[in-house]
């Protein structure tokens, strides 16, 4: 299985920079916080292969090691009612990292999914639908294009 070990240490970083990210005593570099969200959708991905191709091949460490990153990233996504970050930059990258905790966790299910037809590199959100955004997000790691979740961030207002 591939290593893990630097995007865990990526987002442990931005779980202990959250706090300053919230009250916009830091910022949060966007550029590279998109690049880390790139990598981590491309390593869930890796990993799923890896299960579906050779599930004997993986091991519990291995195993182990990805829900370690599923936490990490899950713990960055974690709900805040606050958000003082310039122009909800904070709270864009939560909802970014909130829609990739989500698939890192049901990624089969996602993959199935008959309503919502899976799109290769595609972070999609219903989120919008509870502040009168009537349509689904959509957010492609390969693109960069926020617009969606700022759109959501902005709606939220916090």
């Amino acid at each position: 299985m591939i290593d893990l070990s630097e995007l865990i240490n990526n987002w442990s970083l931005l779980v202990e920079a959250k706090y300053d990210f919230i009250y916009n005593e830091d910022e949060i570099n966007m550029d590279e916080y998109l690049d880390n969200v790139r990598q981590t959708y491309e390593a869930v991905n890796a990993v799923y292969r890896e299960i579906e191709n050779d599930l004997k091949s993986v091991n519990a460490y291995e195993i182990m090691t990805y829900f370690n990153l599923l936490e990490v990233i899950s713990n960055y996504a974690a709900p805040c009612y606050v958000d003082e970050s310039n122009n909800h930059t904070f709270a864009v990258s939560r909802l970014i990292a909130e829609e990739l905790a989500g698939l890192a966790a049901n990624y089969l299910y996602y993959k199935e999914d008959e309503e919502e037809p899976f799109e290769e590199g595609i972070l999609s959100s219903y989120a919008g639908f509870e502040c009168e955004i009537e349509r689904v997000l959509y957010y492609d790691v390969n693109k960069k294009d926020i617009s969606d979740f700022q759109e959501l961030a902005d709606a939220i207002g916090y």
